[in-house]
């Protein structure tokens, strides 16, 4: 997953509409969030470096956990807060929020199942005092021992706002293990007052089907890989088609598209 960072990052050098916001998957990153501990337990997320709890999240290294058991303490009911800092989100027209998470148990044992949501507001005082809006996306891990990446469009509630906070709320669940959240990015592909291209995919993340659609006339759409290899290429004559993507592996793929001035545009979806 560090390497999915930085081949981003190399992306978005060579996007011009293409960029990123706000990213976060070390111990210095999450540093600078701040954390509630709503269920009064005195536990709540913290930075941990898990090199060495095994395959697939010892190569998460340095991130963020909260715990719904405890080796002392038992069975816990969390209802726990991770709050990033301010995010400066002005003049952007699209902008994306990305993540990773899971819990380390076997899927066989039952102890997976942490629940989560997340928001995104201007305010967090609110939900420090246990009022919630609506969130951008709520689920209880289908898995265990499983990296989640999941990504939401996050535009909305974005949109002409001058900072907005990324808020986790790990609740609703007891008696699990823990989970953790790593890999954080926030990325946009334009400014409201600029002339850019525009490409959008739902649903995201995508089972069978995504939908490409564009803000100008393109000519292909491509799906490639994070190593880089295309896994599909199909032509458009308009400003959208779908793709057949069930024969994918689950994870993060680029989509890139082709205007019909020979722009290239760039993005991620997840395929669950």
């Amino acid at each position: 997953m560090k390497k999915l960072i930085l081949s981003l990052s190399a992306v978005v050098a060579l996007s011009t509409s293409y960029a990123q916001l706000f990213t976060a998957s070390d111990a210095a990153a999450f540093g600078t969030f701040s954390a509630a501990d709503l269920d009064g337990d005195s536990l709540t997320w913290g930075i941990y470096d898990l090199t060495g709890v095994g395959t697939p999240f010892d190569a998460q290294a340095e991130c963020a956990i909260s715990f719904s058991w405890d080796a002392n303490l038992g069975p816990l009911t969390p209802d726990n807060l991770l709050i990033s800092p301010a995010i400066d989100c002005s003049g952007q027209a699209l902008v994306n929020l990305a993540w990773a998470c899971g819990n380390p148990e076997t899927t066989a044992s039952g102890w997976y199942e942490e629940h989560y949501a997340v928001y995104v507001v201007t305010d967090p005082a609110p939900l420090i005092a246990g009022t919630f809006p609506t969130p951008v996306f709520e689920t209880t891990l289908t898995g265990g021992e499983t990296i989640f990446n999941e990504s939401v469009d996050i535009s909305v509630q974005a949109a002409n706002q001058s900072t907005v906070y990324l808020v986790w709320r790990h609740y609703n669940c007891t008696d699990e293990n823990w989970m953790f959240l790593d890999d954080i990015n926030v990325t946009t592909t334009g400014g409201l007052d600029e002339e850019v291209t525009i490409a959008k995919v739902f649903p995201n993340p995508a089972t069978d089907e995504l939908k490409v659609m564009s803000n100008v006339e393109a000519t292909s759409v491509s799906i490639i890989s994070m190593e880089g290899k295309v896994m599909t290429t199909v032509d458009m004559n308009g400003f959208g088609t779908t793709l057949n993507v069930s024969d994918l592996n689950t994870g993060v793929y680029f989509y890139e598209l082709t205007t019909a001035d020979g722009q290239v545009v760039r993005d991620t979806f997840v395929k669950k």
